[in-house]
Order: C-alpha cells, then structure tokens, then sequence
C-alpha cells in the first residue's frame, strides 16, 4: 500500500507564500476566561450608556490578553513581536519616523471580537511627539484593495494589506518590499491626518 503525504493547510499557505491572519499578525488569548470576563464588562458599560462598544476600550482589553511568548516568560512584547512581518513592520516605521523604538507599539487583534465588530485585525501604535499621546493605525487583511473609499474607526483611517503576506522563508527577497509598501501605506495614513508630513497616495478601506 502507498501512503500518501499531505500538507496541511498552512504548509501548503507558507510553499505559496500566503499567510492568514493568525500566522501574519498572532492571536489574542480569547480562550482565557478573564478575557471573556473584561469583555463583557465593557459590553455591560456601553449597554447602560446606550452606545456602541469603542474601539478604544476594545484596544485597551486586548492589550491585556496578548499571545504568550514561547521563549519568555508573560505576554509578547508590543515593541518586540514575535511573528515575522509585524516585527518587520514595526522596526520599519521607527527607522522612516526617526523616533525611539519604545514608541512603536504592535497589537494583534485576531480573534478579539473586534474583527466582527470593528473589521479590524492588528493595530500599530504610534506616541505622538507632542502631547506623548498614543495614536492607533487599525489594519486589516483584504483579498484585494479596491478603490480609494476612505475607511476610518473613531477618525482613525484604517490600512489595508494584501492577505497574500510573502513568506520570509520562501520569498525572502519579497518580504522586505512588501514591508516597505504597507509600513509607505502606513505613513501615508499618518501624513492624511497630520501626524507626519507626507504627500504619498494611500489606498485604504474595503
């Protein structure tokens, strides 16, 4: 008898050079039960007050509940991601901003509840140089970018980024270009709202 060798999916996404959300960006502890706690602490609050949940009580629970860090003990390090590309990104942005590496932070949102809600998969964070402030970039994963229709959460404009992340491994000469475009994507965002000067086209929302 031949025993036949499949892949599994996500070997079959790294051969391609495409990765999913979890793999791109990491997942929040959903499973905790405190998280699920916290969460509807926040439901409860936006409830009584009759409004929507904000994306920024959302953001400020998430934090709470990052993935594990594998080699270390506690969660991942906003300023020190574990998974590949947001790592990539992140030290990107304080390269192209000049500014201290404390002051990029990166959160996954993946499988927060926020993605139902808010249509949102990570966020990159940003300290403002006046007022020491944290500004917040949502970005989500799309098949494709179409259009130029501006999406935003709370005036925030959301990014978007190709799902077809390249692999580090299999397209190694890629994955920085890739990089620099969503980290210019980035940037023109900050520029459209007056955190940087810049004058590059961004293509955002769905």
């Amino acid at each position: 008898m031949t025993l036949e060798h499949r892949r599994t999916p996500d070997q079959v996404a790294e051969i391609e050079g495409r990765m999913n959300e979890s793999d791109t960006f990491g997942e929040v502890r959903f499973r905790d039960p405190h998280y699920r706690t916290e969460m509807q602490k926040i439901k409860r609050v936006a409830e009584r007050s009759r409004r929507p949940v904000s994306f920024r009580a959302f953001l400020e629970v998430i934090k709470r509940f990052q993935p594990l860090n594998p080699e270390a003990s506690g969660v991942v390090d906003p300023t020190a991601p574990i998974k590949q590309f947001p790592n990539s990104l992140r030290a990107y942005l304080v390269r192209r901003l000049g500014i201290e590496d404390k002051n990029v932070r990166f959160w996954t949102m993946v499988n927060s509840g926020a993605q139902d809600v808010f249509d949102v998969d990570a966020v990159i964070e940003i300290k403002r140089p006046i007022g020491q402030s944290w500004y917040p970039v949502p970005l989500k994963m799309v098949s494709e970018r179409r259009g130029d229709r501006v999406r935003r959460i709370e005036g925030h404009r959301v990014v978007t980024m190709e799902e077809e992340v390249p692999s580090v491994h299999i397209l190694g000469g890629i994955f920085p270009a890739f990089v620099s475009k969503v980290g210019e994507d980035i940037m023109a965002a900050l520029g459209a709202e007056g955190f940087v000067e810049s004058t590059a086209e961004v293509v955002v929302g769905k």
